[in-house]
């Protein structure tokens, strides 16, 4: 019994600690894991020694991490992934292939085995969906090329845990060449059996089951389904030899598709808050606090992390069409490690592929490149200028005195140019996405000065800016600015707290959006709800 009360308050302590370290990452505009990871490690052996009990503490952590996959799955959704195309199953999977295999020359000289470098580079490959997700929809940026592009590659990495865990899981268990690929082939058969069987379970004995149930059963019964599902499957795959984390991520991505999906995602939130709390804090458990001699190499390790993902990223998303800049732009951003790094590196060094003091020197840098993330937002505009390459533009055509140049051919553009077109202007039309490349859509980054000078800004009567990127709007009108000072510029901004950036940056008038739609929402509801003796119609309602 009294072993009871000391693991329940080392728990405390852990949760508590980890809870103030994440305040106050947060306050220095850092994410909370990355306190969460911090609390950890100050709260164990190696500087403060209050949680010792570890086997329960990666007990708990265990299961925060098939919570965190579970939910993982749960938002995950096919729809989403054909609607990036090229971008997530190009990008993406290039991505994860060429990190994997740039990361191979820093593995030997770090003196790992091949197994060991292969290990190392699947964590190098995941990026933090959490953190970079959270940030670019704060700077409300998540409809921007890169954002588009960030995101893509993240949604195919989420989808790439389930064979990256089967890999790991090989190469832990010691076997290689065509024994280990026979031994991944057989546990993709495993879960492609055990995904099936589950399909049919959720698909029609679940629905059979809750038939006729009370409206306060089905209120309470969603929560309920979830955890148990969740830690059914991840003893169910436990019990078939694959990652116990697989299971969840199956178990959630196909009751994704249930029709109670959206109610077990807002029930299963607490939930996964305060297990996924536990396990990042237990990652800080496992790493030692860095010795004075051992920062450098530290270093070093996180400028290759970074590099190395830069680098595979960009030319990924290259391939996959994208512009330099928007490639580089968006590599930059995922350039960090992810959460499931951590998963990857902790099992690496529990089978022994990772020496303990090396893999202490990876989860030390892992935790730096998390850091320096918010950072990497602010560089990246400037270091993707350094990729941007003129592209092959059609020469400039002869303008009419009423040409208009419109920035973004998206819904907003479209219906701009149609508008313009309709009353006898001439929209000539900058774009970044190729498959509006034409004879009357211009490819190229309009923030760049030889772009817009080709697309006619010289004898344009006017400039209307429709990207939804503040960031990008603002950068255009600072570049049209400097080439016509004179020119009326109307931009849009999406959130009513970039109007003011927009305006400063050069724009003669601003849309904005909230407000317009503030307006629009407010005639309408006086037209509706107004009292019928004031209609006048005069109609009764």
């Amino acid at each position: 019994m009294q072993l009871f009360w000391e693991l329940l308050i080392e728990l405390v302590a852990l949760l508590a600690g980890a809870l103030a370290m994440g305040l106050i990452a947060q306050r220095l505009k850092q994410d909370a894991i990355v306190g969460h990871l911090l609390a950890g490690l100050a709260l164990g052996p190696g500087i403060l020694g209050l949680v010792r009990s570890l086997n329960l503490v990666m007990g708990l952590a265990e299961i925060g991490v098939s919570l965190l996959l579970f939910t993982i799955g749960l938002e995950f959704s096919l729809p989403k992934l054909r609607a990036m195309g090229r971008i997530a199953l190009i990008g993406g999977g290039l991505q994860i292939a060429l990190t994997i295999l740039f990361a191979q020359p820093l593995g030997a000289l770090l003196g790992l085995s091949p197994s060991g470098s292969l290990a190392m580079g699947i964590a190098f490959a995941l990026s933090s969906t959490a953190i970079v997700l959270r940030i670019i929809a704060a700077r409300g940026e998540s409809d921007s090329p890169y954002g588009r592009a960030a995101t893509g590659v993240l949604l195919m990495q989420d989808l790439s845990l389930a064979p990256l865990m089967i890999i790991m899981q090989t190469i832990a268990a010691g076997k290689e060449g065509a024994a280990g690929a026979l031994a991944v082939l057989a546990a993709l058969g495993k879960a492609l059996a055990f995904g099936v069987v589950l399909y049919l379970v959720l698909r029609n004995v679940l629905p059979w089951m809750v038939r006729g149930s009370s409206p306060q059963l089905l209120r309470e019964a969603p929560v309920v389904l979830s955890i148990v599902t969740c830690l059914g499957c991840t003893w169910g795959a436990h019990a078939l030899g694959l990652s116990p984390a697989l299971g969840a991520f199956l178990a959630g991505a196909l009751l994704g598709e249930l029709p109670y999906a959206h109610q077990i995602r807002a029930d299963i939130i607490p939930l996964r808050a305060v297990f996924v709390t536990v396990f990042f804090a237990s990652i800080g458990l496992l790493a030692s606090p860095p010795r004075l001699q051992d920062v450098g190499a530290i270093a070093v390790i996180a400028v290759a992390i970074l590099s190395i993902n830069t680098i595979a990223a960009t030319l990924s998303l290259r391939a996959a069409g994208l512009p330099a800049a928007v490639a580089a732009r968006a590599a930059i951003v995922i350039s960090q490690i992810g959460e499931f790094s951590f998963v990857i590196l902790t099992l690496a060094q529990q089978s022994r592929l990772l020496p303990p003091q090396k893999a202490s020197l990876m989860v030390s840098a892992s935790v730096l490149t998390l850091l320096v993330t918010p950072y990497l937002f602010w560089v990246a505009p400037r270091l993707a200028a350094l990729f941007v390459m003129r592209p092959d533009l059609e020469k400039p055509r002869d303008l009419s005195a009423n040409s208009i140049l419109i920035a973004g051919y998206g819904p907003a553009g479209e219906e701009v140019v149609h508008t313009l077109r309709a009353h006898g202007f001439e929209p000539h039309i900058i774009d970044l996405n190729p498959k509006t490349a034409s004879n009357h859509v211009h490819y190229g980054d309009a923030s760049q000065p030889e772009i817009l000078t080709e697309a006619g800004l010289t004898h344009a009567k006017g400039v209307v800016i429709t990207v939804p990127d503040p960031a990008a709007a603002a950068a255009i009108v600072r570049t049209v600015r400097a080439i016509r000072p004179e020119v009326p510029v109307i931009v849009r901004s999406r959130h009513s707290r970039s109007a003011a950036a927009l305006l400063s940056a050069g724009a003669t008038n601003v849309v904005d959006e909230e407000r317009t739609v503030g307006r629009n929402l407010s005639k309408l509801a006086l037209q509706l709800f107004r009292p019928t003796s004031a209609r006048s119609d005069g109609q009764q309602t």
